[in-house]
């Protein structure tokens, strides 16, 4: 076992080429492909169930919204800049992206139309997922843009 004391942690250090989608969904997906591994909530004091996948299910979709992804243009490194509201689609895009190889950034989705102006530029993202009655019309250089509906296109793709 190699000595991970250095980072702050004791115990076996992530293989060097680690997906945290394979690891949290696709691994459970083989072994427990129907059992719950999501539900979402649409109202705020989280008693009406909305939508909820098993993890087979859940692979499925974030494998189609990777494939997406990759067929609109993105290529494994790329950053996406994820402004959505609290739903389902937001975390089907984060794993999505992980998946396809791009670095997710989840940003709050409360930012001014300056504060994700910002973050666009600062952290070089190739695209944007925003609710498309954001209109940003400063933007710093060509994106991807993507609505939440977009995502779910993807997601429902082949079904």
């Amino acid at each position: 076992m190699n000595d991970t004391s250095e980072y702050g942690f004791s115990g076996q250090l992530p293989p060097s080429r680690f997906n945290m989608a394979r690891y949290c969904i696709s691994q459970p997906a083989t072994n427990y492909p129907e059992k719950a591994a999501l539900k979402v909530f649409d109202n705020e004091d989280g008693v009406r169930l909305s939508r909820s996948w098993t993890y087979g299910e859940l692979d499925r979709e974030v494998r189609r919204v990777a494939g997406g992804l990759l067929n609109r243009g993105f290529s494994p490194g790329d950053r996406i800049l994820i402004r959505l509201n609290n739903c389902a689609e937001y975390a089907l895009l984060f794993f999505g992206s992980i998946c396809a190889g791009l670095v997710p950034i989840p940003v709050s989705s409360q930012l001014s139309n300056a504060e994700i102006l910002f973050f666009l530029e600062d952290s070089g993202a190739k695209g944007l997922a925003a609710p498309a009655n954001i209109k940003l019309p400063n933007l710093p250089r060509q994106l991807t843009r993507l609505s939440a509906e977009d995502v779910g296109e993807m997601a429902n793709a082949g079904n």
